[in-house]
């Protein structure tokens, strides 16, 4: 049987092909990252930054394609955990215990790196966003 104990999370499992997802993910949590902005008394004036989209991503917790995370993580406890194990959904249960934050913390890191790394090409789009976001409520 296999321990669970020593299992380690890869970044290789908690990353997906994220660059797709980010506009449809600041799209569908638009009113979010309003009010999150809102709370920082980050008014229309001011420029969005790539810190205050990362503390946004770090607050809400949230993957940009939850179903591909699911599938990665999924893909990770497969892996890891033998097929015909004896009491396999107990393991998955434990797995899921003690390395599910950790799997998820790690994903959040990742597409905070990854806007960093894209931030000159998206910061514009979710501005627009945000702009069009506002003007409706108007």
């Amino acid at each position: 049987m296999e321990n669970t104990e020593s299992i380690e999370i890869s970044p290789e499992y908690c990353s997906y092909n994220i660059q797709e997802q980010i506009i449809p993910f600041f799209k569908s949590h638009i009113q979010e990252l309003n009010l999150f902005l809102q709370k920082k008394n980050n008014d229309s004036s001011k420029t969005l930054t790539i810190e205050l989209l990362k503390q946004f991503i770090e607050e809400i917790r949230l993957p940009f394609d939850m179903r591909q995370y699911m599938n990665t993580q999924s893909d990770y406890i497969k892996k890891n955990i033998k097929l015909g194990e004896y009491n396999r959904q107990e393991k998955v249960n434990q797995w899921i215990q003690k390395y599910a934050e950790k799997h998820r913390s790690q994903a959040i890191s990742l597409q905070c790196l990854y806007l960093e790394k894209t931030h000159k090409r998206i910061l514009p789009e979710i501005e627009k966003l945000l702009q069009d976001y506002q003007n409706s409520k108007q």
